[in-house]
């Protein structure tokens, strides 16, 4: 078994082995392929570059290559790979499906908490009556996707942020982030990520006197997700649980009752690279 890096010219070959995240990241994430002894794709590992952190997104072994030490193979290369000058942990979220709390555990992850995450598929947001007349026809004049911004519009939201102590770097998609803003002041926000062929809700404030504002955020969303390829009716919006306000208007005023489900148990897990 062989590692390497993954690049533009050998992406290819482990493109099925990678999430939509891990194909999509950042450019100066770390990608990290095994090679079988056949020659054959095994495993791809990609972890992003943030502040202080590594924050793996991907991580995946073929099935007849499992149990040869090639995910732990995979992570004590990113672990070199690292400058603890800039990096000091390693982090990971990853669902109780996937099979790899023991991995972590044993690699020495500290797993510092589960969460189910609430949901709505795609293919309800279309079939909610409410949804329908509330939502996907709704816009507004201030509402601006965050990749839109203008100078003075960003400086504003740089304000917020420091406001309410949000780590903006690589905490969001700004294509598919929201702001409702005029004479630069923040009046609501939705901030949102793509994970895979599903889309996280971050983040959402609005003053209750702006609560129809959650309609345009939502539906700018949700064209931007018929509208790209890699998302369809099987796709979800999922929301953290810290969004609690946002969820419970959510299923009163544009999903209804029936459409919002619980998904199963997240970990997230850290380990401070010595």
């Amino acid at each position: 078994m062989n590692l390497t890096l993954i690049t533009k010219e050998n992406e290819e070959a482990f493109g099925s082995l990678m999430t939509y995240m891990g194909r999509h990241t950042e450019s100066d994430a770390i990608r990290i392929g095994a090679i079988g002894d056949n020659g054959q794709a095994a495993g791809a590992l990609v972890a992003r570059v943030e502040p202080g952190i590594l924050d793996i997104v991907s991580l995946y072994v073929v099935e007849k290559f499992r149990r040869r030490g090639i995910a732990t193979a995979m992570m004590n290369t990113l672990a070199a790979l690292c400058d603890p000058e800039d990096q000091s942990s390693v982090t990971v979220q990853f669902s109780a499906d996937d099979d790899l709390y023991g991995f972590f555990e044993a690699y020495g992850f500290e797993l510092i908490y589960d969460m189910p995450l609430e949901y709505v598929a795609l293919r309800y947001v279309h079939r909610s009556r409410l949804c329908r007349k509330n939502v996907l026809h709704s816009s507004g004049k201030d509402l601006t996707r965050i990749s839109d911004l203008n100078r003075a519009q960003t400086n504003a939201l740089a304000v917020y942020f420091r406001k309410r102590g949000i780590l903006a770097n690589n905490y969001y998609d700004a294509e598919l982030s929201t702001v409702c803003i005029s004479d630069d002041e923040i009046k609501s926000i939705m901030l949102a990520k793509c994970t895979d062929s599903d889309v996280s809700v971050l983040w959402m404030d609005f003053k209750p006197s702006r609560q129809k504002d959650l309609f345009m955020h939502l539906g700018a969303l949700v064209r931007v997700m018929d509208a790209d390829e890699n998302f369809d009716d099987d796709s979800r919006i999922y929301f953290v649980p810290e969004n609690g306000k946002f969820t419970d208007t959510l299923v009163r005023l544009t999903i209804g009752s029936g459409y919002v489900e619980k998904d199963t148990d997240y970990f997230y897990g850290v380990k401070l690279i010595l």
